[in-house]
């Protein structure tokens, strides 16, 4: 899952922009007080792209919320999948400060 976010930190939508830098301290504060899991195999029909697997596994492992860009990826009942764009939203709504 490292390998995947440090791989989308690079990419245009957020290189263009100029948020690599902050984009990396996130991931390394997130490294740095996050603990590691190592999730269940979850049975699905169907994954749109193989390597979304360890999300999704990790967001059920966990009871979580999936952040991504890709919510239609996972069209999986009984997991929040939510944008960046709606993420402090929910945050809101969580009473999450």
């Amino acid at each position: 899952m490292v390998d995947e976010y440090d791989d989308v930190l690079h990419r245009l939508p957020i290189a263009s922009r100029g948020l690599i830098e902050p984009a990396e301290a996130l991931l390394k504060l997130v490294l740095d007080v996050g603990e590691e899991i190592v999730p269940k195999y979850v049975s699905a029909i169907v994954y749109p792209d193989e390597k979304d697997r360890p999300f999704l596994e990790a967001a059920v492992y966990v009871n979580g919320v999936l952040l991504t860009n890709n919510i239609k990826d996972y069209p999986f009942l009984g997991v929040t999948v939510i944008g960046p764009e709606d993420f402090l939203g929910w945050c809101d709504e969580m009473g999450i400060k």
